[in-house]
């Protein structure tokens, strides 16, 4: 039996595959994004050059993305003028009053925008809730993962340190930690 066509074919739909699967990775400079925020608010990351981002990657309907709300906005409010906290809600089915709701449960006051269809989610390679990245305030993102190892009484705050880095002009301790939370209904 003749493989050589059906090796062909394999390999062609492994090399499309991979290009649909581009994501941002530490390192790289990561484009302009931007979108509207429940209340109706355009944000974009060309707003706030020359600042770190701590984009978070976050859910209403999550349970994992309430639970780390305090924390993420104890560090919201700590890095305040310093940094810029910004969500997305990529999961199919978010809607602003969703948002909202979400938001308030969760005790959060930074934007989160709509990510409708998940553009801007896939763009980071975000496959799960809650997911955050760090981006410098040269547009290079530094840091991808979870918020920490726990919600409460984290023993490894890895936002938090990755944050505290960006600030002093360093690489964050690790560049890449495994999130743990719910996968993304695109």
């Amino acid at each position: 039996m003749n493989r050589t066509p059906l090796a062909r074919l394999l390999a062609l739909a492994l090399l499309l595959a991979a290009g649909t699967a581009w994501a941002y990775e530490a390192g790289e400079r990561v484009a302009n994004f931007s979108g509207v925020d429940a209340a109706g608010r355009r944000h974009s990351l060309d707003d706030v050059r020359g600042k770190p981002v701590v984009l978070v990657v976050w859910s209403s309907k999550c349970p994992a993305s309430r639970s780390y709300g305090p924390a993420l906005q104890r560090l919201a409010k700590r890095f305040a003028g310093r940094a810029v906290f910004l969500g997305i809600a990529p999961s199919a089915g978010e809607t602003p009053e969703s948002v909202r709701e979400g938001k308030r449960r969760a005790g959060i006051e930074f934007p989160v925008l709509l990510d409708a269809g998940g553009r801007i989610a896939r763009s980071f390679g975000a496959v799960m809730t809650p997911s955050v990245y760090v981006i410098d305030g040269e547009r290079i993102l530094r840091y991808q993962g979870s918020v920490a190892d726990r919600p409460r009484d984290p023993k490894q705050p890895h936002l938090e340190r990755a944050l505290e880095a960006v600030l002093a002009g360093r690489r964050p301790p690790r560049a890449k930690t495994r999130v743990v939370g719910f996968r993304i209904q695109y």
